[in-house]
């Protein structure tokens, strides 16, 4: 599938069109057991995702296919009512064929007549999503698709404005068409757009400039964005009611935030995009149908992601249309009015705390004060070599948690630590973020329910451990939580330039779920003073400012599971 921009607009139409190719025609009937014959109206005059977006059919693309009547013969019973389709053929001005594309079955199974009564068909786009086709019993007219939370848009200009190119997997269509069987004409499937398109247009402000630290980036950094609804597929089942054009009642969760992230590709293979003052981004993120009412308080929002010292989170005070736009002017960046990263805050209160992808920062690696890095979104500190500065910090926590109440600190101690504050809480495995809110959890590595991958010496230290170990965490049902060690200590700086961008490039890349609580060096700091070259510093590249994001961005990108309390 392919867009094209648009700059008329053209209602879109509910009705599903049901006929074949040549309707005005008489037709020659079809006999039982005769392989159907498919073609699809381009979407190029009849179907539109937004004003500006039309989608046409591109050869390959594929669609699935359901009718319970299909295949009924004695020699067919034992084969599925369903099957795969890939468009061969696209007509765009022949005479007869005018917005048509046809269909081809993939592989073996294809759908045959099975008897001369009228047939329904159901089609959805794209094949590759379909999780379940309809059936006659509980999914009578319905396709389960896969839900895609995590969307990726590539960028395709240089410089800005820049101009970015959506995944149009994401741009679910059925169809649904019911007509008697006929050997000289196609079935003709006109599909229309199944989810609610939000156009957004991202303008960055000034910034301030601190590289020393790497707390204030000059550019703004954008990581992606988020759409946080205020209501969620149940158990992240996407299931769509065909001949009704909703989603399935009972299957949307009321009071539950959920959110669709939309994260960048640009040419470089960079997974972010840095905005100076002006500059600007245009991208599309694909939401499911679900509906929101504005008067009992069911607001979405928009959240930018960007590293370090920000926070922009936009209300979306209004219902979202099928066809929606929405322009953003990030506000000037102004030290005095300082917004914390408190990505906690967006997150549904029931969430298991141990599902959570929490980014912490490595002892002995890290210069900036605790309450910064708070502030930049760290949310577990290693404080097994805190000493001295011991209560410190934890009065640095406890401030922050008293201006943050939504928020909650994990705080790694030694075995035999002591310290303790008003603000303690134990870990379960059961642990709601609401249980958790305002909280400090005290955790050790004697602890049960928490599994810690070995802290490393220098000749043990290897990433692809620590990749392996976070990736198999997407599989994580035990509600138990898995610390990961990053470094070592003292560990050189070449060393940590590779291993944080290695580990990150993995996240952003092939990570499918949640990470656990990932302790990073130098977290939060794209740049350090570096060995001197020539007698001179040199500014050294960490990956700690994207590797730190990274991982909170993972909160916002997979489904969770809600607990029933």
């Amino acid at each position: 599938m392919r867009k094209k921009l648009y700059f008329h607009h053209l209602l879109l139409g509910m009705a599903i069109f049901m006929g074949s190719c040549s309707e005005n025609e008489d037709s020659i009937p079809a006999n039982p057991g005769d392989a159907i014959s498919f073609s699809a109206a381009t979407p190029q005059s009849r179907t539109y995702y937004s004003e500006w977006l039309q989608l046409d059919w591109e050869e390959y693309d594929q669609i699935g296919i359901y009718s319970a009547e299909a295949n009924a013969l004695d020699a067919d019973i034992n084969k599925p009512k369903n099957a795969v389709y890939e468009i061969t053929n696209i007509y765009k001005d022949e005479p007869g064929h005018y917005h048509h594309a046809d269909f081809e079955a993939v592989g073996d199974d294809r759908l045959k007549w099975g008897s001369y009564n009228d047939h329904t068909f159901y089609g959805a786009y794209p094949a590759e999503r379909i999780e379940t086709y309809p059936n006659e019993g509980d999914m009578k007219g319905m396709f389960e698709m896969k839900y895609m939370t995590n969307q990726v848009c590539s960028v395709s200009s240089l410089t800005s404005p820049y101009k970015t190119t959506p995944d149009m997997k994401n741009a679910y269509m059925v169809a649904k068409n019911t007509l008697p069987p006929t050997s000289d004409k196609h079935v003709l499937l006109t599909f229309r757009p199944v989810m609610t398109t939000l156009q957004i247009n991202v303008t960055a402000g000034s910034t301030g400039s601190d590289i020393g630290t790497g707390i204030i980036p000059g550019p703004t950094t954008i990581t992606g964005v988020s759409v946080i609804m205020p209501r969620a597929l149940n158990n992240g089942e996407f299931l769509y009611d065909v001949d009704n054009g909703y989603l399935k009642e009972g299957s949307v969760l009321d009071d539950t935030k959920e959110s669709v992230f939309v994260s960048f590709n640009n040419n470089n293979g960079e997974r972010y995009i840095k905005l100076n003052a002006e500059e600007k981004i245009s991208f599309l993120v694909f939401l499911p149908p679900v509906l929101m009412d504005v008067s009992r308080g069911d607001t979405a929002k928009l959240r930018i992601h960007t590293t370090g010292y920000q926070n922009y989170v936009i209300p979306m005070n209004g219902n979202l249309q099928q066809e929606y736009k929405f322009d953003i002017k990030l506000p000037d960046f102004d030290p005095e009015r300082i917004q914390p990263n408190n990505w906690m805050s967006y997150m549904d209160d029931k969430v298991y705390v141990s599902q959570l992808s929490i980014p912490g920062s490595y002892r002995n690696l890290q210069s900036i004060p605790a309450g910064n890095l708070l502030n930049m979104g760290v949310r577990a500190l290693d404080l097994r070599s805190a000493g001295d500065e011991m209560n410190t910090i934890i009065e640095e926590i406890e401030s922050f948690l008293g201006k943050n109440s939504q928020e909650f600190v994990i705080a790694l101690c030694g075995d035999g630590s002591t310290v303790s504050s008003t603000k303690k809480i134990d870990f379960k495995a059961d642990m709601t973020l609401a249980e958790a809110r305002g909280s400090i959890l005290f955790i050790n590595e004697n602890m049960s329910g928490i599994t810690f991958n070995k802290d490393y010496s220098e000749d043990k230290y290897n990433e692809n451990e620590a990749k392996y170990v976070i990736d198999n965490l997407r599989n994580n049902v035990s509600r138990a939580w898995t610390v990961t060690y990053c470094a070592y200590d003292n560990m050189p700086q070449d060393i940590v330039k590779s291993s944080n961008k290695a580990i990150y490039d993995h996240i952003v890349n092939t990570q499918e779920g949640n990470t656990g609580i990932v302790m990073i060096p130098y977290a939060c700091t794209e740049n350090v003073v570096g060995e001197p070259e020539a007698g001179k510093p040199q500014l050294f590249q960490t990956y700690g400012d994207l590797f730190t994001q990274s991982i909170i961005d993972c909160n916002f990108k997979f489904i969770h599971q809600f607990a029933n309390k």
